[in-house]
């Protein structure tokens, strides 16, 4: 059984990639394409706190009619048929006011997810500068440390190092 050999990046060209992703070139690109990201999502938001707000006037609505009904309910001489109907409606009321709260609450979590998930690239670049500064000062501990801390994996692929950032995952 032969094993083939294989070529193994040296440590300096994976750190020259690293450094790479800290220039000022990639940095404006990632945040261009994370002001992107961020302008639908922005856009998506809009439209739910739009609908949110018409969903709250109609729960309000139905606040007040339902109140209306109780008040005259309580007011009011009724005959045991019109006060059937006017339970009824309590109760229609009661089960719409309940159904609007859901979507609301539905509404809300949404508005909160994708508020979650707009970014900012400024923690990753202050990585790269931290990183470019003091690289060269750098002990094998503090190193590792920095790349157990920022790298996510790094992916060897024939002559070139795919080198994946745990600041550049969706949702850090």
């Amino acid at each position: 059984l032969k094993i083939p050999k294989t070529k193994v990046l040296p440590l300096k060209t994976v750190f020259a990639k690293i450094l790479e992703h800290g220039s000022e070139a990639v940095l404006a690109n990632l945040k261009k394409v994370a002001d992107q990201r961020n302008q639908k999502l922005k856009h998506e938001i809009q439209a739910l706190q739009d609908e949110l707000s018409g969903l709250e006037a109609k729960l309000e609505t139905v606040k007040i009619r339902k109140g209306k009904y109780l008040d005259s309910l309580v007011s009011g001489t009724f005959t045991v048929t019109e006060r059937q109907m006017i339970n009824d409606k309590i109760q229609e009321f009661t089960l719409e006011e309940k159904q609007l709260r859901a979507t609301v609450y539905r509404q809300q979590f949404d508005i909160s997810s994708k508020s979650a998930l707009i970014e900012s690239i400024d923690p990753f670049k202050q990585a790269m500068v931290t990183f470019r500064i003091n690289y060269a000062a750098m002990s094998p501990k503090d190193l590792t440390d920095w790349l157990n801390n920022n790298i996510d994996r790094i992916v060897y692929r024939k002559e070139d190092a795919i080198i994946e950032f745990k600041l550049l995952k969706a949702g850090s």
